[in-house]
C-alpha cells in the first residue's frame, strides 16, 4: 500500500468517530477552596510613633484643602465627596502656571518633612545608644 492509500483509508475510518481532545499536561493541584465562615483575625499593625513627623502634603492636597474651605463656606450643604468631585476637575484643568504656586508649597513641605525626619532618626539613634550604655555593666571599675 502506498502512503496516499493509507491516508485515504485512515480518513474513512475516522469519519464517523469523534476526535479526542489532546492530553492535558500535568499541573499542580489546586489548593482546596477556603471554607466560608469564620475569618482569620486581622493582622496587628505595628504602632506608629506619635513623635514621628507627618509626611509632606502633595500640591493637590494643599490646593484641595484651601479650595474645600472656600466651597464649604459658599455651599455648607455640600458633602465631602461632592466637594471633591468639584475640586478634582478644577485641578486637572488648571494651567501649569497656576499649579506652580501649589507645587512650590508642596516642595517646601517635603523639605520640612525630610529635615524633621532626619532630626527624628538622629534622636532615635541617640536614645538607642543611651540604652546600650545603661545596661548595668560597669567595665570602668
Amino acid at each position: 500500500m502506498s502512503s496516499s492509500e493509507d491516508a485515504a483509508r485512515s480518513d474513512e475510518e475516522t469519519k464517523g468517530k469523534k476526535r479526542r481532545a489532546p492530553a492535558k499536561k500535568a499541573t499542580k493541584e489546586k489548593a482546596p477552596a477556603k471554607k466560608k465562615g469564620k475569618k482569620a483575625p486581622p493582622k496587628k499593625r505595628t504602632k506608629k510613633d506619635p513623635n514621628e513627623p507627618k509626611r509632606g502634603s502633595t500640591a493637590y492636597q494643599m490646593y484641595a484643602k484651601e479650595r474645600r474651605a472656600e466651597l464649604k463656606s459658599e455651599n455648607p450643604e455640600l458633602k465631602f465627596g461632592e466637594i471633591s468631585k468639584k475640586i478634582s476637575p478644577e485641578w486637572k484643568n488648571m494651567s501649569k502656571e497656576d499649579k506652580k504656586k501649589w507645587e512650590d508649597l508642596a516642595k517646601k513641605d517635603k523639605e520640612r518633612y525630610e529635615r524633621e525626619m532626619e532630626e527624628y532618626k538622629n534622636k532615635k539613634e541617640d536614645e538607642g545608644s543611651d540604652e546600650d550604655d545603661d545596661n548595668g555593666d560597669d567595665e570602668s571599675s
